[in-house]
């Protein structure tokens, strides 16, 4: 196994970590992560040489760009909203916009889910800024850091001397996932929960 197979081995375990620990109580966190990790074991097969996986990572990475990250922010954004706490909800969420995007990159807009990946990561980091939750702030940054590797370093270059793109794009995403999927401090629990109540009333 190379390095960049070991890499999406940990993304994968950090996002099943975080499917089992937030599925019960905010599955719109839990499912982004569940795509993500589901990518990334395919991941683990490509970047070891199994030939087949290259097609079935690509579809199901473009799937998780457009609909894990929208999610993950919604979720995010409005922690009380039912896409948030609803299973049901969320998956029909994600389903809606998945589909939508792998449909028009199909027909031609190749750059959609990078599109709804870093308009994701703008929103995030804008909700992380006006709640001024540290953690979840580094979660933002890592996860902007993340895109803007790729977007900024060759696939064959190392930086650092030691990272390839791949591995600064897994292991950020890990830093991401851990740090906006961590449960909110005190602060931001009292307004969450109020937030919950709104919409539960609002039923």
């Amino acid at each position: 196994m190379n390095a960049d197979a070991v890499s999406d081995l940990m993304l994968a375990l950090v996002c099943g970590l975080v499917f089992a620990r937030r599925i019960r109580d905010l599955p719109g966190l839990a499912i982004p992560a569940l795509l993500v990790g589901f990518a990334a074991c395919i991941g683990v097969l490509r970047f070891s040489g199994v030939g087949f996986a290259l097609g079935p990572h690509r579809c199901a990475s473009l799937f998780a760009a457009c609909a894990a990250f929208p999610l993950l922010a919604y979720s995010l954004r409005y922690p009380g909203d039912p896409v948030a706490r609803h299973f049901a909800a969320a998956s029909r969420f994600a389903f809606l916009l998945g589909g939508l995007g792998v449909a028009a990159t199909v027909v031609g807009a190749a750059k959609w889910g990078d599109a709804a990946a870093g308009l994701s990561a703008l929103v995030i980091l804008w909700t992380m800024l006006l709640a001024g939750d540290f953690l979840r702030l580094v979660g933002a940054i890592a996860l902007i850091a993340g895109f803007v590797v790729v977007l900024t370093i060759p696939p064959e270059a190392r930086y650092f001397g030691f990272f390839t793109q791949i591995q600064g794009l897994h292991y950020l995403l890990c830093i991401a996932f851990a740090a906006l999927t961590a449960r909110a401090g005190t602060r931001q629990s009292a307004v969450n929960d109020g937030l919950a109540g709104k919409a539960e009333a609002g039923r």
